[in-house]
């Protein structure tokens, strides 16, 4: 079904790319990208083709540029005061809304008849306040928690209207922070960050980003289509900020990835594709370039809220026991040797356990602690990691024998992903990603504190340590960071098998492409084909 699937979206390329655009002048990038279509709200924007589209059909108070440094966009220039601790930003005035036809015909009444607004601060003020609503369930809010008052409105005790985010003037916007964080601005180029208008917004009645005539954006480009499939983005010549766009049409694609999209680069049916392992494929491509993210680690997770895993002496034990170099042989992927992402910079080395002795004593004392003679375990697995774990197993049984068994599952990446976000499961051999430039939000992912926990590790020593990550100054950046490393090591929550990450591979004569590390920072105002 897959090949069939590839080949129709082949002919539907190639339909596209040898169409008039080159003699009607117009220019046209096609691209391809991991995900599915779902809802362009930007305060609940999925990962994938969703979030690179609301990427750059939107524009947040700043934004990236090549080199990942935060530039003025919407906001015109800013100020720092009160020891960091208030952001004061000085908006575009002549930063407008794209409304479409689309919309205006599909809304109707329901839009007033004169409806083209500016962007104000207003707009951030409404974004901010609906990213920290826990109605809205926006799945990075914890990135806004240092916003003064969103704790509380992120726990119900408190309504929206209490985050210290304040419309000084119609271009003037006020950020409280509880604490200085110097990351702040980064934060602030995420798609949850994205302006949202209040009138438009109400107008939707629940729909906001789901359907064509729902969606508006200020960005270089506007989306002019969405199917399941299919997104078509077209630059907009209205738009007056710094990062005009310089081609007229990008099409992205979801559901290519691997050979076929290699195929397809090959016959010049695509122009690039932002897929996992793209630095594997550039061989299978003539000319091509690979731009790599490096921000992502996969290895064995361990839920420490499983009755049976929140030992720590049996987690310890796993650890101690592990030898992950045969299944990365197998895999053809070099060992981990951190615990976290190559693009975050890793201070501390992470050495494999390979001690059968100490684990075994290990896990004797686990035995003990849960009154148990042996101990069975179940670790979750796609389908195509089930050959390679398998020797990762061999080393627990050698280790181990029948005191403590542990069996593989496969299940789909769909199942895989829910159910650690759920917390069903007990060990998964899944993808951790720095989800954004930043090494407290990636430490964070662990901690039981955070409503996006991977594995609710319990620790007030840790959870100190990643806000002393998140609001540390630059100086104490390196000894902050080996602190959270060591104590992430220490308490055995997670086994680091190989690094990988999403890269974009591009074909001949594409370039201007920006992907910078973390949660789907790809950026193609500046993309073009020469």
């Amino acid at each position: 079904m897959k090949r069939v699937l590839a080949l129709l979206l082949a002919v539907v390329l190639a339909a596209g790319l040898f169409s008039g655009c080159r003699k009607s002048g117009v220019s046209a990038l096609y691209f391809a990208a991991e995900g599915t279509a779902g809802s362009f709200d930007p305060q609940v924007a999925a990962r994938g083709a969703v979030s690179i589209v609301v990427r750059n059909t939107f524009e947040g108070l700043v934004m990236l540029d090549a080199d990942g440094k935060p530039q003025p966009a919407a906001a015109a220039g800013w100020t720092v005061t009160d020891g960091g601790r208030t952001y004061t930003f000085s908006l575009r005035r002549d930063a407008k809304w794209h409304v479409s036809d689309t919309v205006r015909g599909g809304m109707g009444e329901k839009l007033p008849e004169d409806f083209a607004p500016n962007v104000t601060a207003a707009d951030f003020v409404f974004a901010l306040q609906r990213a920290v609503d826990p109605n809205t369930g926006a799945a990075d809010a914890a990135l806004l928690m240092n916003i003064e008052g969103a704790a509380a409105i992120a726990s119900g005790k408190a309504s929206p209207g209490t985050l210290g985010v304040k419309a000084l003037g119609e271009y003037t916007l006020e950020i409280r922070l509880e604490k200085p964080e110097p990351g702040f601005l980064e934060t602030l180029t995420q798609p949850l960050c994205m302006p949202c208008n209040r009138t438009f917004f109400e107008a939707t009645g629940g729909r906001y980003g789901l359907l064509m005539k729902y969606i508006i954006s200020n960005g270089p480009f506007y989306m002019t289509r969405f199917e399941d499939t299919s997104f078509r983005l077209v630059r907009d010549n209205g738009y007056t900020g710094p990062f005009k766009a310089k081609t007229d049409v990008i099409w992205i694609y979801s559901g290519i990835s691997g050979d076929a999209a290699a195929q397809q680069l090959s016959d010049r049916d695509l122009n690039g594709a932002y897929i996992a392992g793209a630095a594997d494929l550039q061989g299978k491509v003539r000319g091509s370039e690979t731009i790599s993210a490096d921000d992502m680690l996969r290895g064995v997770l361990m839920n420490c809220a499983d009755d049976t895993l929140k030992n720590y002496n049996l987690r310890k034990a796993l650890v101690t026991a592990a030898n992950v170099t045969t299944m990365c042989n197998v895999a053809g992927k070099a060992p981990a040797e951190a615990i976290c992402p190559l693009s975050l910079s890793p201070k501390t080395p992470f050495s494999e356990g390979d001690n059968a002795a100490v684990a075994q004593k290990l896990l004797q004392s686990a035995l003990t602690e849960l009154q148990a003679d042996d101990a069975g375990l179940t670790l979750l697995c796609e389908e195509q990691y089930d050959a390679s774990l398998r020797y990762l197993l061999q080393t627990w049984q050698i280790a181990f024998g029948v005191k403590c068994s542990v069996s593989l599952k496969t299940v789909t990446a769909e199942e895989l992903e829910s159910r650690v976000a759920s917390g069903d499961y007990q060990m998964a051999f899944y993808p951790v990603q720095a989800s954004v430039y930043s090494p407290a939000a990636y430490f964070a992912q662990f901690s039981k504190a955070s409503p996006d926990s991977l594995c609710s590790l319990d620790s007030r020593d840790y959870d100190a340590a990643v806000d002393a990550l998140r609001y540390c100054d630059t100086s104490a950046l390196d000894t902050a960071m080996r602190k959270a490393e060591k104590l992430l090591i220490s308490n055995a929550v997670f086994l680091p098998v190989w690094n990988e990450g999403s890269g974009m591979i591009c074909a001949q004569g594409v370039k201007g492409v920006i992907l910078l590390s973390g949660n789907d920072r790809l950026y193609l105002y500046n993309a073009e084909r020469s």
